[in-house]
């Protein structure tokens, strides 16, 4: 679980270096989603022997993400001809990234 860990700790922090343009963070940023949600599934399927907290802690990620992913399918339409366009697409996945981090580095003191 350390590994899960500190991959998303460099993936996030790779996807925060290329935010430095906007075009570079739309390009980190479904990279980043990937890695995230596959070691959100590795860390489900392991939960069995977790805590209490970490299971509120991941079902509240996964009604995060599939929320979002709600969010982006229903606006995919209007691909940034909106003004919430730059909050469903950037602003929000890196909130639930960074929820993300927390879960994962609680994860590393259990």
């Amino acid at each position: 679980m350390k590994n899960i860990a500190r991959i998303n700790n460099v993936a996030f922090g790779i996807c925060i270096l290329l935010s430095i343009t906007i075009y570079l963070t739309i390009i980190a940023l479904p990279i980043l989603g990937l890695i995230q949600i596959i070691s959100a599934l590795l860390i489900s399927f392991k939960i069995k022997e977790k805590t209490k907290d970490l299971k509120t802690n991941i079902s509240i990620y996964w009604v995060l993400v599939l929320s979002n992913l709600l969010l982006m399918h229903l606006n995919s339409d209007m691909l940034f001809n909106n003004d919430y366009s730059l909050y469903i697409f950037i602003i929000i996945p890196i909130a639930i990234a960074i929820y993300f981090l927390y879960i994962c580095n609680t994860l590393i003191k259990l």
